[in-house]
């Protein structure tokens, strides 16, 4: 049986440097929605509340397969562009937590 997988990455961005990492994920988003097997997705701004995330991005994939042929692509996309998507992380100052979720409802 194949599950559906969501990949949910939140953010701790600082200010300063939000507008520029929103710029680079919706760049990478917007080649993401048009991949096979993605089912939604979202990049998401926090506006109200006192969480610590202010930025979270939600994809959801068909199956595992399509999320592996994803990530490898987006990975190839970064090569391609000469970046490496940790050290514009890191060089922002963004703090990240990611996973893969699936639902037990």
């Amino acid at each position: 049986m194949n599950e559906v997988l969501h990949r949910v990455d939140k953010f701790i961005v600082p200010r300063p440097h939000l507008g520029a990492f929103l710029s680079l994920l919706k760049e990478i988003h917007d080649v993401i929605g048009t991949m096979a097997g993605c089912l939604n997705n979202q990049v998401l701004e926090q506006v109200n509340g006192d969480g610590k995330f202010n930025v979270v991005t939600h994809v959801t994939w068909k199956d595992a397969e399509s999320f592996a042929a994803a990530r490898a692509a987006i990975m190839d996309l970064h090569q391609s562009l000469g970046r490496d998507p940790v050290e514009l992380r890191d060089a922002m100052g963004v703090q990240a937590d990611c996973a893969i979720y699936v639902d037990r409802l």
